[in-house]
């Protein structure tokens, strides 16, 4: 079948909803102290990324579980790093349509960074564990070997998990340490960087790998 390039689709709904939460930023950053009944129209802006969002996720999900039409590996790839691009941006960005001041607004920002900081994480932990994943002898759990070492994996997992716990914690002590120094402002900011910097670094890596581009011909009966 011929190939599908979807990442065109997405880079274009991911490119709008970014342009409209950076517009909406700064909306929020230079107009609404100015005109503070600018503030609804400023979330409304922000909301339509949102949707934006949500449309993007639908198209990865798409592109990444359906197999009727071939879809090219780059699609997936860059798609979904996109996607997880936006996600984080719209995820830090929450706290910044609510000023500081009120009480439920502090709360607001609290848990924009909060999310975003658990989304770094997992993150984090589920590349980790696909990085060692040969190290433990993961595929030994899937392979149809009649004398695979169970026993020995899960011993290796049990410590594995010990120590990625500790890095885990360490990255959340840092990130809260982070929110305690700079407050929400500067905090997202940096995380937003640093998720940016992880997202590429994978991606561009794995870009180079081999991947088929094209599905096998199905074999002509006799």
């Amino acid at each position: 079948m011929p190939s599908m390039r979807l990442v065109l689709i997405q880079g274009l709904v991911g490119g709008i909803a970014l342009t409209v939460l950076v517009v909406a930023i700064l909306l929020q950053q230079y107009l609404v102290n100015i005109l503070p009944d600018l503030q609804s129209g400023v979330r409304m802006t922000y909301l339509f990324s949102v949707i934006c969002l949500l449309v993007l996720v639908f198209l990865s999900v798409i592109s990444t579980f359906q197999n009727r039409v071939f879809i090219h590996p780059d699609d997936r790839l860059f798609g979904n790093t996109l996607c997880f691009i936006l996600f984080m941006a719209d995820t830090l960005a929450l706290g910044h349509f609510f000023p500081p001041g009120p009480a439920e607004n502090e709360m607001i920002r609290r848990f924009s960074y909060e999310a975003g900081s658990y989304v770094l994480i997992t993150f984090v932990l589920i590349y980790l564990v696909l990085f060692f994943s040969r190290k433990i002898g993961f595929q030994e759990l899937v392979a149809k070997d009649p004398e695979k070492r169970e026993k020995e994996v899960v011993a290796r997992f049990i410590l594995f998990s010990i120590l990625l716990g500790a890095i885990l914690v360490g990255l959340k002590y840092l990130l809260d340490m982070l929110y305690g120094l700079l407050f929400y402002s500067g905090g997202v900011w940096i995380m937003m960087a640093a998720s940016f910097v992880v997202i590429m670094l994978i991606a561009l890596t794995n870009w180079k790998k081999y991947a088929p581009v094209a599905e096998a011909a199905p074999a002509k009966k006799p």
